[in-house]
């Protein structure tokens, strides 16, 4: 009798933790879903349409992921077309396609400038949700991290999609638009940078009205992260740059111009290489693939893991790191285009190589302190070597210091 007490008490004990882990995922899933419907109420016409137009994208589970229309190989359901690329908050497979969007890949190869556009507007969008939303909040509100990944895979698709055959298709008008809608989300986002923000918009002004060159660029990304990153010296320093600078035209000489232009061949050259860098190396502030599959693989049990006060200090921690480099990659970036854009068309591959700098410099210096914290000094010392190296090497530099030096928090 005593053994079967015992064993009824086990199995009662049993039956009661099921039903608790149950209801617990029950309450998970239904803040998601709650969570999910808020976000797509507030969503703004681009974001709309961006919704819209994934709707060609749908989960299959008899091929294990997301089918679209038929790809460039002619298959008939594209499975290179659309991707799984989860978001938080979104809804999950098979239950939901959601997740699943067309890839960057798709939408450089078929109608890129539409996609461009829409995607310079979601950026725009976002941008005005997060200073609206976000500059307060925690950093690890799940709608701010959603937000802030929208921007930035719209930031990596922008940066994609800008070389110089594409730009030199646009029209004046187009280009004219797409300034305007940069401008419109840096004005947004300044509010993230605070009472620094009018140095900022002093910069790209005053940029705009030097003309620029590949040397401007590296001054830009220079001062700013001084401005943005520095200590109080720092700081001080760049706001006195910038106000110093002059806003005369700068016309490069024949050398200084035949230079630039060897530079920009050999850039052009490697964007498939830059392109790759961005989706498979430097990924860590949006690692799309691991977190989709992540996501894909989620059961009750670490569903309930997440929840723990462990997971939920993992994932806080992370969230912060994630978003706070964001937001500090996105103002950067958005000065760059906007100065791009309008002046120096014929360099807009410096766009993306810009994206490659930023990141790949910050998460050198983050390695570097073995902190994570990511410094003016050491960000900048990455770049000045970078910019010195040929630019055959220098892609092949970042990967490196990115597989040695990759902020533990990226990592952990």
């Amino acid at each position: 009798m005593a053994v079967k007490t015992k064993a009824i008490f086990l199995i009662c004990l049993l039956v009661g933790h099921e039903a608790a882990r149950i209801r617990e995922a029950s309450r998970l899933e239904l803040a998601t879903r709650t969570a999910a419907k808020q976000m797509q109420a507030d969503n703004g016409p681009a974001a709309t349409e961006w919704q819209k137009a994934n709707w060609a994208c749908r989960w299959s589970t008899w091929n294990g992921g997301c089918i679209g229309p038929a790809g460039k190989n002619g298959a008939e359901n594209g499975t290179e077309t659309c991707v799984f690329r989860y978001l938080p908050l979104d809804n999950l497979p098979p239950w939901s396609s959601q997740g699943c969007r067309y890839s960057d890949a798709y939408m450089l190869e078929h109608d890129r400038n539409n996609y461009f556009q829409l995607q310079a507007k979601v950026l725009s969008e976002k941008a005005k949700k997060f200073s609206e939303n976000c500059a307060d909040a925690s950093f690890a509100n799940l709608k701010c991290v959603r937000r802030a990944k929208h921007m930035y895979r719209a930031m990596t698709f922008l940066s994609k999609a800008q070389d110089s055959k594409f730009v030199a298709s646009m029209s004046q008008e187009q280009k004219t638009s797409e300034a305007a809608v940069f401008e419109e989300a840096l004005g947004h986002m300044k509010v993230i940078v605070g009472p620094d923000a009018e140095y900022v918009m002093m910069l790209k002004d005053k940029m705009k009205a030097r003309g620029g060159s590949v040397d401007g660029i590296h001054e830009i990304i220079q001062l700013l992260t001084n401005l943005l990153k520095g200590d109080a010296e720092q700081k001080e320093s760049a706001r006195a740059k910038i106000i110093s600078m002059d806003s005369e035209k700068k016309e490069l000489t024949p050398e200084e111009e035949a230079k630039q232009q060897e530079f920009m061949k050999n850039l052009e050259e490697k964007k498939d290489e830059m392109s790759d860098l961005l989706d498979n190396d430097l990924n860590d502030l949006d690692n799309e693939a691991e977190e989709s599959a992540g996501a894909l693989g989620q059961n009750v049990s670490s569903l309930v893991e997440q929840d723990s006060e462990w997971g939920r200090q993992k994932r806080d921690h992370t969230a912060v790191v994630v978003v706070k480099g964001i937001a500090f990659l996105i103002v950067m970036w958005l000065v760059v285009a906007a100065i791009v854009s309008v002046v120096l068309s014929a360099l807009s591959i410096l766009v993306m190589w810009s994206v490659v700098i930023l990141v790949g410099c910050a998460a050198y210096d983050a390695g570097e302190s073995r902190g994570g914290r990511i410094s003016a000094d050491g960000t900048l010392d990455c770049m000045v070597n970078i910019f010195k190296w040929p630019v055959n090497k220098g892609v092949e530099a970042l990967k490196y210091v990115w597989d040695e030096f990759a902020p533990r928090e990226f990592r952990d």
